[in-house]
């Protein structure tokens, strides 16, 4: 709308100036006709009734005022056409001047269009690329949601149950030497693999355990690392360390002897099980349980179940 207004101001503009132009040449053309008629009346002979004798010589100046006012016609002549070629100049300059006004008014509209017609493609790519790259966003974000719930579902899920009391055999060889179990199974849907296996019982005065170390090459789980969907097992041993106190029984539980430890004051016992294994998206799960015996009710506990130093699912 602003490209019209500027358009029609522009020819208003070129007709005033043209009215102007005009008006102000015209008087010139009316004044050089009025010379022109002057000029004719005064060249007109006036009659007079007068008797001339012919017997008398015309004065010698008859001939040079006749010459003189023929060089004056002469003259006004030659300035009303000078004055007239100018006038006509003037017009076809006016004629010019709105000619190029009107083309220099339409090229603007033109321009002015195709910019307007410019700017809304321009736009409309614009949002239609936006548009396409919010819908690629959309896309990307659902496949990987996909993705992630479908690692979630189908994925290895390797958990470590505790022990709950020590154990000793004496019809077992080497059973007078306690041992806690522990159990490992996959509750996933696919096989997992462990990479490491870390595990340690140690007697310490200190409020936390040492880290775990690499399992003994006999191992259940270092022996076959991979865990079917199946797979569980439940009498996993663990010795307790070569400097054992002594200890004393608490029960029986299928021919197999309870036992408790009679500890310094200030000792505890520490059970660390570390798991790390992969499925097969090629991720590294872990799998970290602690536990600390309790003396007063002659078991393990979970030691700072909720801190993931020592307590891990992933």
């Amino acid at each position: 709308m602003r490209v019209f207004a500027f358009v029609g101001c522009v020819i208003a503009s070129a007709f005033v100036w043209q009215s102007e132009s005009y008006s102000q040449a015209q008087p010139k053309k009316s004044t050089a006709q009025e010379q022109q008629g002057q000029a004719a009346q005064s060249a007109t002979p006036i009659t007079l009734n007068l008797t001339v004798n012919p017997t008398i010589e015309k004065a010698p100046c008859d001939e040079e005022c006749q010459r003189a006012e023929q060089r004056k016609n002469t003259r006004e002549e030659d300035g009303l056409k000078t004055q007239m070629s100018a006038t006509d100049a003037a017009w076809e300059a006016i004629k010019l001047n709105w000619f190029q006004a009107a083309v220099g008014a339409i090229t603007l509209f033109v321009v002015g269009a195709t910019f307007h017609q410019t700017k809304r493609t321009a736009d409309a790519a614009v949002a239609a690329a936006k548009a396409a790259d919010k819908s690629a966003n959309a896309a990307e974000q659902q496949a990987e949601s996909t993705r992630l719930n479908f690692e979630k579902t189908e994925r290895p899920y390797i958990y470590v149950f505790g022990p709950k009391w020590f154990f000793v055999n004496p019809i077992e060889p080497g059973g007078l030497e306690p041992w806690a179990e522990y159990c490992i199974a996959n509750f996933g849907k696919t096989p997992g693999r462990c990479e490491k296996v870390l595990l340690k019982m140690n007697i310490c005065q200190t409020d936390e355990p040492d880290p775990p170390s690499p399992a003994p090459l006999d191992n259940n789980a270092v022996v076959n690392p991979v865990f079917e969907p199946t797979r569980r097992d439940d009498a996993s041993r663990i010795r307790f360390p070569s400097e054992a106190p002594q200890f004393h029984d608490i029960g029986v539980i299928n021919d197999r002897v309870l036992v408790s430890p009679i500890l310094n004051p200030g000792d505890r016992v520490f059970l660390q099980i570390w798991l790390m294994y992969r499925g097969h998206f090629e991720q590294t799960y872990e799998t970290r349980v602690t536990w600390i015996w309790d003396g007063s009710l002659r078991q393990f506990v979970y030691f700072r179940r909720d801190d993931p130093k020592y307590n891990r699912l992933t």
